[in-house]
């Protein structure tokens, strides 16, 4: 009974291993998962004849098994059988209705030979991907810029069309491509009413960065609502023509809260002073002195306390800030504006 027990796992065991070097395949679920095996290895190797063999016979036994349609595809493509290759990758969507990654693959095979079919099977991948698009997209652009300049044209006329899909396009670009990428999403949306307020900050972060800055400020005259989104451009835009109030002006409206000591002694200005020339290194200290300073009206003294501090390179950064409210105290508006961008670039989330 054993010696029979054996010879029958002998015998399963060999014909698994024969199936796996390819020289026979059993019906069945084993059969089909071995097909999908050496299909995978068969295109590896370029083997392209035997994929669609065996895949051919794995289908008899799974005739709706996406991926043995896929692979066979595959071949199918690599041996410029292109219409058998369509009605596979055809049959494998169809059969696998969700996941963006089998169009997206499906445009990998034909982006070099076809790119007419490489942008149809992206098209679908970005109709699956939901909230991965831009991700996918981005993906796309690169492979694209690498293997087919028609694609990465259709691409480009996909990325001005859809708010989603513009950022990850306007983030390779700059220039003249920029100007013109951007002129066209304005065209397709002049009110940018499809984009979220996450969204209109990065865009306009890549217009003030890539784009025409001069247009940046003229377009936020004919849309003030923008100017939330677009001031930090626009103030760097107001500086290189000497506006510099307008610029420091800019800041102070729209920019982000700064975090600041709270103020706990309610010491006078006399105990303050006091107290700083005995611990001139101490932050909050040096922070009450200026408060003190400022609301006595000593602006000049407010300046140096201020200025102790933010010339050394490890002070907090809002020393640098007070140090910008102090020159716009005194009407030094090209100043006051190089002390705010030293406060905005010593920030930890400076880039």
């Amino acid at each position: 009974m054993f010696r029979l027990i054996g010879l029958i796992l002998l015998v399963v065991g060999s014909s698994w291993v024969v199936a796996a070097r390819g020289e026979k395949l059993l019906p069945g679920s084993v059969g089909v998962t071995n097909a999908k095996q050496l299909a995978t290895i068969d295109n590896r190797e370029h083997n392209f004849t035997e994929t669609i063999a065996v895949t051919t016979t794995g289908l008899k036994w799974a005739p709706l098994d996406w991926e043995l349609y896929f692979s066979r595809a595959v071949a199918e493509a690599e041996l410029k059988q292109t219409d058998n290759a369509l009605i596979d990758f055809r049959r494998a969507r169809f059969l696998e209705p969700i996941s963006f990654e089998l169009p997206l693959a499906e445009g990998n095979i034909w982006l070099s030979s076809q790119p007419v079919l490489a942008a149809t099977a992206w098209r679908e991948a970005l109709r699956r991907a939901g909230p991965d698009r831009a991700g996918v997209f981005a993906s796309m652009l690169s492979k694209a810029s690498l293997r087919s300049t028609e694609v990465s044209r259709i691409l480009a006329e996909l990325g001005v069309s859809s708010h989603d899909l513009a950022l990850p396009y306007l983030a390779r670009i700059s220039g003249a491509d920029f100007n013109r990428a951007l002129a066209k999403i304005l065209e397709n949306d002049p009110e940018l009413s499809s984009f979220s307020e996450t969204e209109k900050l990065a865009l306009f972060a890549y217009w003030s960065e890539r784009g025409d800055a001069a247009e940046l400020s003229r377009a936020t005259t004919r849309h003030p609502d923008w100017l939330p989104y677009a001031w930090l451009g626009v103030a760097k835009y107001d500086a290189t023509n000497n506006d510099l109030r307008a610029a420091y002006e800019l800041t102070q409206r729209y920019g982000e809260p700064v975090a600041l000591p709270r103020i706990a002694s309610g010491a006078s200005l006399q105990q303050l002073e006091s107290r700083f020339r005995s611990a001139p290194d101490n932050y909050a200290i040096g922070y009450e002195l200026y408060r003190a300073q400022m609301q006595s009206g000593r602006v000049d003294d407010a300046l140096n306390t201020v200025r102790h501090f933010s010339e050394r390179g490890n002070s907090p950064a809002y020393f640098r800030y007070l140090e910008a409210q102090c020159w716009a105290e005194k009407q030094n508006w090209e100043r006051a504006w190089k002390a705010w961008q030293a406060f905005q670039a010593a920030q930890p989330t400076a880039k």
